[in-house]
């Protein structure tokens, strides 16, 4: 099943499944030489009824990825 984003606001979506919604944003870090942070974008998954970021991927493309994993996990059963 194709699972389809929706943008939000600068570097913010949401993905809507059968089971919630997640968000996906892309969280830079701030001063990556002095934090130890990877420069380049950061891209944070938060689960359905969740505050904070759960998983973190390079890209978005990965991100909407592995929701659709999780998705398609919870429509097999």
């Amino acid at each position: 099943m194709k699972v389809r984003s929706r943008r939000i606001g600068p570097g913010r979506y949401e993905v809507d499944t059968n089971h919630g919604t997640y968000h996906v944003d892309n969280c830079p870090a701030d001063n990556p030489r002095e934090t130890g942070l990877p420069a380049g974008p950061r891209w944070m998954v938060t689960y359905p009824g969740r505050y904070s970021a759960d998983d973190e991927f390079q890209t978005k493309r990965e991100a909407l990825a592995y929701i659709r994993v999780l998705h398609d996990e919870h429509t097999d059963h």
